[in-house]
């Protein structure tokens, strides 16, 4: 009896997710700070090495080690954005559009009566 008397839009309403779930995948998410310190912790040993590494592959002329040493060398540069609007406006001349009627002045409604 219950469920003949269940709304159907109770069906779609979401879940709430269990706490440390990012996502539908398993890990998914954002990092928390405790994590990403225990990984640059782990990988700060490291460092020395891999700045020897990407220093070769930026003497080998590899670009997209360049690029990456660059970026984390100057940091990556501001986007601007440059909008430039043209409007093309043709001179109208609005007496050829609009015709404008002389007022009427006394004299002629004089005539007009008689």
């Amino acid at each position: 009896m219950e469920e003949e008397n269940k709304n159907p839009l109770e069906e779609n309403i979401k879940k709430p997710r269990k706490p440390g779930s990012g996502g539908k995948r398993v890990g998914a998410g954002r990092r928390t700070q405790r994590e990403t310190e225990s990984l640059i912790a782990k990988l700060s040993p490291y460092q020395d090495e891999v700045i020897e590494v990407l220093l070769e592959l930026c003497r080998k002329k590899d670009v997209q080690a360049v690029k990456l040493y660059l970026a984390y060398l100057n940091g990556n540069p501001t986007t601007t954005t440059n909008s430039t609007v043209t409007a093309n406006v043709t001179s109208i001349d609005l007496r050829e559009i609009i015709t404008f009627s002389e007022p009427e002045s006394e004299d002629d409604s004089d005539d007009v009566e008689s």
